[in-house]
């Protein structure tokens, strides 16, 4: 028999919780693999008992870290509300009175990242804090990290991560998307990017993702890449390109990458587009940035 144990707070009838999980959550991060990983499960969460079907705040805390700065918690789809992340405290807050939907899909899209290569391995704990004008409730999960080198010989003689890197000529390079005007925006610069370390001057595959994107699936990314196997996945807005291939086929491609926003009134500011080139478990990582520009209207006067 399994019993499942939530720790509620006193305040109040306030409840979260991870329906169809039983006992205590752990998901596994691959580092090298995994760029971001949801930190709730995939059954969903579910919160019940706010006053008036609404909450004012939730709060995200990483404890156990190893890995310092490189460690990180972030929200993918704020909805609305006020999102902040104290690196000193590994803490993200947001703030702001909306209902229990909104905030439930906005946890739901919370992610953890660990961009040390090697990270060190071990489990971390996250807690979920939610509250409401009086109530407060919260629930723990754990990550459990991990770092696999691969064998390469039948004596297992592992290899160590190659020292892979990606960088764009004049960073950190910024696109200006207006909207209204702009169908799509190239979120790379047209001067070819440098990608160093690749051993055989090949690449195993390319994920491009928009970090904080604020429009729901009306954001998405696309590239040409004609002969690889491209996905897309929306809920993380996540492009990822398959195949191993010359160092310049990749470049081709990312220099491809296409930014679109069909939003009927898209949300005004600053996009951070992160394209990682991955050998193995080894991975270059480097970021550049998108302005969404509100549409330009022409008022003519017509002098009689």
């Amino acid at each position: 028999t399994t019993t499942t144990t939530t720790t509620t707070s006193t305040l109040g009838d306030l409840l979260i919780t991870f329906p169809g999980v039983s006992g205590r959550y752990t998901l596994t991060f691959e580092g090298g693999i995994d760029g971001q990983m949801f930190v709730s499960p995939p059954t969903g969460v579910s919160v019940v008992n706010a006053a008036g079907g609404m909450l004012v705040g939730a709060r995200f805390s990483l404890s156990g870290s190893r890995d310092g700065g490189d460690e990180l918690l972030d929200v993918l789809r704020p909805n609305g509300l006020s999102a902040s992340y104290n690196a000193d405290l590994q803490q993200l807050d947001v703030v702001g009175t909306a209902s229990v939907e909104n905030y439930i899909d906005m946890i739901s899209s919370v992610v953890y990242r660990n961009n040390a290569l090697p990270p060190t391995a071990g489990v971390r704990s996250i807690g979920i804090l939610v509250a409401d004008d009086s109530n407060i409730d919260f629930i723990d999960l754990d990550i459990n990290v991990v770092f696999d080198t691969t064998t390469t010989t039948a004596a297992a003689t592992t290899t160590t991560p190659f020292d892979l890197s990606i960088s764009f000529p004049n960073a950190p390079y910024t696109a200006i998307f207006v909207s209204g005007v702009d169908g799509s925006m190239f979120v790379a610069p047209r001067d070819a990017a440098t990608i160093l370390g690749a051993p055989n001057n090949e690449i195993d595959g390319l994920r491009v993702t928009i970090i904080n994107a604020q429009d729901g699936a009306d954001e998405l990314l696309d590239a040409s890449a004609a002969g690889f196997n491209v996905a897309y996945t929306d809920s993380i807005f996540l492009l990822e390109v398959f195949n191993t291939a010359a160092v310049s086929e990749y470049l081709n491609i990312i220099r491809s990458v296409l930014y679109f926003n069909t939003a009927e009134n898209p949300t005004a500011g600053v996009r951070t587009i992160r394209f990682e080139v991955f050998v193995g478990s080894s991975v270059g990582t480097t970021d550049t940035f998108l302005v969404v520009e509100g549409p330009t209207t022409t008022t003519t006067t017509t002098t009689t």
